[in-house]
């Protein structure tokens, strides 16, 4: 933008863990806060003063600045507690208490014929009341893995479409230091 230089990174909401509605056992689950004293603290914590920025999770007793690193791209605290199926990670899918195996099938679905996203082939889930057919006409899946989908889809913790989103955006205007900002949208 001649002397304007703007940079700026998208990422879905809803691909995260809602800290202020995740479980006890889903908190134990995220990168960095794998301690049980920490998880109750934190939902302790929220009780009081559901947190508005995922940075307040600094505020709770027991979670350093290397915990927040360690978490701060698997939280959000700005949806409805769902986790988006077609975008989220290996780590949050793990936070809902799946199987490897599972998550496994589930990006290879994801990724279509190529084995590569985002590509022309992909498959998307369109309806969470399909997700298990979907996979089950993509592959096989075990008893295991089907109760599994069954138990996060009956408590409500899956979507397949995404309503938040964020935009971290650094601008710098000539030889002035960077400007940066974070907004979060519908």
């Amino acid at each position: 933008l001649g002397k304007i230089t703007a940079t700026y990174h998208l990422a879905d909401e809803e691909s995260k863990i809602n800290i202020n509605t995740a479980t006890k056992e889903m908190l134990m689950l995220l990168p960095g806060l794998n301690d049980e004293k920490l998880a109750d603290n934190i939902i302790a914590y929220r009780e009081r003063n559901p947190l508005v920025l995922n940075e307040e999770l600094l505020l709770v007793e027991g979670a350093s600045p290397e915990v927040f690193r360690q978490c701060q791209d698997f939280i959000t605290v700005w949806t409805e507690g769902k986790v988006n199926i077609n975008t989220a990670s290996a780590a949050a899918f793990r936070t809902l208490g799946l199987s490897d195996n599972l998550i496994e099938v589930i990006l290879r679905y994801r990724k279509g014929d190529d084995d590569r996203e985002p590509t022309p082939d992909d498959n998307i889930f369109k309806d969470v009341a399909t997700i298990i057919s979907d996979l089950h006409n993509f592959t096989a899946l075990t008893v295991g893995e089907v109760t599994q989908l069954q138990n996060v889809i009956s408590q409500d913790l899956l979507t397949v479409k995404s309503k938040k989103f964020k935009m971290e955006l650094q601008s710098r205007f000539l030889n002035q230091l960077p400007r940066k900002f974070k907004i979060t949208f519908d």
